[in-house]
């Protein structure tokens, strides 16, 4: 029987303390090993981006939301927070003198006001509408069997986009009656060939997707046209089909407040969610508020996928200020919504990982994969009195440790250190 067992080489988290940070902005009451202890995080360490997994009731969100009040608290002149909320857990942190919360009210969502916020060029404008139709049909084009019908729609779409933001820039009347989601949704789900075919064919540079179209009698166009107005019912469902006014790249710009886009599970599930986060992602990658930070919040990321942006702001996004805190209930559920290599992709991205009791095999790989291997020795005494030793490989989270994890609990791994077990408090 093994009497003792002893680390050699790798990390043995029986031993491990949390570091103190002196310029902390998350400071997290707790314990290890039951004594009080507390898991700070500067800038710095959220720079590294921070996943929290767990099945729910685990504690991930009571951590969350304890992190994004501090995080707000300490936000500088210039910072910039969003938070995806599809559960309203973080609505009383809002702050109506100073935050905005989408969809709704005098502040609705105006897709026109991202495809333009590059300027009115043609070449900026197509670029934006592009990377809005990309976005907005993703997954339809992953899920069809004909994937031809929705990436003509795809092609329509944007080209529409397009074509009504240049024809609009010194029209000051038209721009005010149709660059609105209302006005755009009316128009698509009332179009005909003959009427898209008039329309953009005065555009050239937005008349190309013209060709899936042809004369409009063809069961091509016909299942193109229809792919365009499912599309649209959904993009500008319920709350996302007003007159505002409201960008996300517009709000990154200002840089006031915090931007809670909250998400109504009782309702259609829409893609809007994922222009407004990707289209702030992609303003904050671009650098234009240097020393500034950008604080993204996303609860329940498997919710949004097909966010181009996100992974883009894991790799590249320390330097430009952007700071990504997500949370998941498991690495299955990444994997379903964004696939296995791209979800693989994305954990990878976080180098800050705090995982609750898991419930599915790809969490606990994920966590075990973490901090690699550790050499132990082991320890037997036999019944005669003589010790013996043995050499193992093992790893230095097992899955042993992982389903011995209690409510509220969880192992904390961070870039150039060891694993943490740490029992969070009830914030």
């Amino acid at each position: 029987m093994a009497t003792r067992r002893t680390t050699i080489e790798g990390h043995d988290w029986r031993r491990a303390l949390p570091e103190a940070s002196p310029d902390a902005v998350v400071r997290l009451a707790g314990t290890v090993a039951g004594a009080p202890a507390r898991l700070e995080l500067s800038r710095d360490d959220l720079a590294t981006h921070v996943l929290m997994l767990g099945p729910s009731g685990t504690g991930k969100t009571n951590v969350l939301r304890e992190a994004l009040r501090q995080v707000k608290a300490s936000l500088r002149p210039g910072d910039t927070m969003c938070v995806f909320d599809p559960k309203g857990d973080f609505l009383p942190l809002l702050d109506p003198a100073r935050d905005l919360a989408v969809p709704g009210g005098a502040d609705a969502w105006n897709v026109f006001g991202d495809v333009v916020a590059d300027g009115w060029d043609e070449e900026s404008v197509a670029a934006n509408a592009r990377e809005i139709a990309q976005t907005v049909f993703a997954d339809a084009i992953e899920r069809s069997s004909s994937p031809f019908f929705p990436k003509a729609a795809r092609d329509l779409f944007a080209d529409v986009l397009g074509a009504l933001s240049v024809c609009s820039e010194k029209d000051r009347a038209f721009r005010e009656r149709n660059l609105n989601n209302r006005a755009l949704r009316d128009y698509l789900l009332g179009a005909t060939t003959p009427g898209l075919t008039d329309f953009l064919s005065r555009e050239r540079r937005f008349s190309g997707s013209l060709k899936y179209l042809g004369d409009g009698a063809s069961e091509q166009a016909l299942g193109v046209l229809a792919e365009l107005q499912e599309a649209t019912s959904a993009l500008f469902a319920d709350g996302f089909a007003g007159r505002g006014g409201f960008s996300s790249r517009q709000f990154h710009r200002a840089g006031t407040g915090s931007l809670f886009v909250e998400y109504d599970i009782a309702r259609m599930a829409t893609p809007a969610y994922q222009v407004i986060i990707d289209s702030l992602l992609k303003e904050a990658l671009t650098g234009r508020r240097s020393g500034a930070s950008t604080y993204v919040v996303i609860d329940e990321l498997p919710m949004l996928p097909h966010l181009l942006f996100l992974e883009r702001a894991l790799s590249f996004g320390r330097s430009q200020g952007v700071k990504v805190i997500a949370a998941a209930q498991s690495v299955e559920q990444l994997y379903g919504a964004y696939g296995r290599d791209a979800g693989a992709a994305l954990v990878s991205g976080f180098q800050t990982l705090v995982c609750f009791r898991p419930s599915d095999e790809a969490t606990r790989a994920c966590a075990r994969e973490r901090c690699g291997g550790r050499l132990e020795e082991l320890s037997y005494l036999s019944a005669s009195g003589r010790a013996s030793f043995e050499l193992r490989e093992a790893h230095v989270v097992e899955d042993w440790d992982l389903a011995a994890l209690g409510r509220g609990e969880a192992f904390v791994f961070r870039p150039f250190s060891g694993p943490l077990r740490f029992s969070f408090g009830r914030y």
